[in-house]
């Protein structure tokens, strides 16, 4: 089931996320393989796997960086947000291709019984898997209540957002204060969906109007969002972004609010199951 691999894509993306790491973890899983010397070609190979899954990993984090930040990877900037774009999409699918294309062009056979051998199959399994779940068209259909939607992973994002100096206060800031415009352009893509056919039940739209509807009234000094400045005690910053909170996200929450309620709702569907999505049965 292709929609069900939405878990283990992400559990695959950490691993492949620490190429190194993961060619030590593989090391002790093959440690009671006997293998012969390495040759010459094969230390060339397993090179070339690693210099790969260092790709995936530059890219994952360009694409996506609140991975940085969710998985404290160090150096990593904690200012952007995945663009939701549908261009920027299309875009990113693009690297992934060329990404997977030299990836199952690598024989992995002189590999066997050596980490990157491992390193290989996760790797390839990852890509493969991204491009397998494009069917279902998930950037067209994200109304998702918690776990899986916006409103979950920007909330934790908030909560461990770093703080304590003057570049991380501003990233925090920079990141808060693209929240809007991904909001609106969640909207967009919302509508583009309904008119190709795609939408999320409509018991789901529901949940998530309460949840976003519980967001929206939270006091600006109690709200999720203003986490960072609770744990840095910088009062400039504080004040900073409580006034991005009042004045943006919570603006284009509503606004978000109003167009599920009013536009999307009525349309959506009924039946919980994808198979009335154009590829749909390709999606399961």
């Amino acid at each position: 089931m292709v929609l069900g691999s939405r878990i283990s894509l992400y559990h695959m993306a950490m691993l492949t996320l620490r190429p190194r790491l993961l060619v030590a973890l593989a090391a002790l899983l093959s440690s009671s393989v006997s293998c012969a010397p390495s040759a010459p070609d094969a230390d060339a190979l397993a090179a070339q796997v690693t210099a790969l899954a260092d790709s995936v990993f530059d890219t994952s984090l360009e694409l996506e960086p609140e991975i940085g930040t969710s998985s404290g990877i160090k150096g990593a900037t904690h200012s952007g947000l995945r663009s939701n774009a549908l261009a920027a999409i299309r875009a990113g699918e693009q690297r992934w291709d060329a990404l997977r294309v030299s990836v199952q062009a690598v024989d992995p056979a002189p590999l066997e019984g050596r980490p990157e051998w491992a390193l290989y199959a996760v790797m390839r399994e990852q890509l493969e898997a991204e491009e397998g779940l494009r069917v279902c068209r998930l950037e067209l259909w994200g109304v998702a209540s918690y776990v899986n939607g916006w409103q979950a992973r920007f909330t934790d994002l908030a909560l461990i957002q770093p703080v304590g100096s003057d570049s991380l206060r501003a990233q925090a800031l920079t990141r808060a204060g693209a929240m809007p415009a991904w909001l609106d352009q969640e909207v967009v893509n919302l509508r583009e969906g309904q008119r190709l056919g795609y939408s999320s039940p409509k018991v789901i739209v529901r949940n998530v109007i309460r949840q976003v509807d519980d967001l929206a009234s939270t006091p600006t000094i109690s709200s999720p969002f203003f986490d960072p400045a609770r744990r840095d005690g910088t009062a400039a910053f504080a004040d900073s972004l409580a006034v991005i909170i009042a004045d943006g996200v919570v603006p284009a929450m509503k606004r978000y609010r109003a167009y599920l309620a009013d536009e999307y709702l009525p349309a959506a569907r009924e039946a919980l199951g994808v198979s009335n999505h154009p590829d749909g049965a390709a999606c399961y």
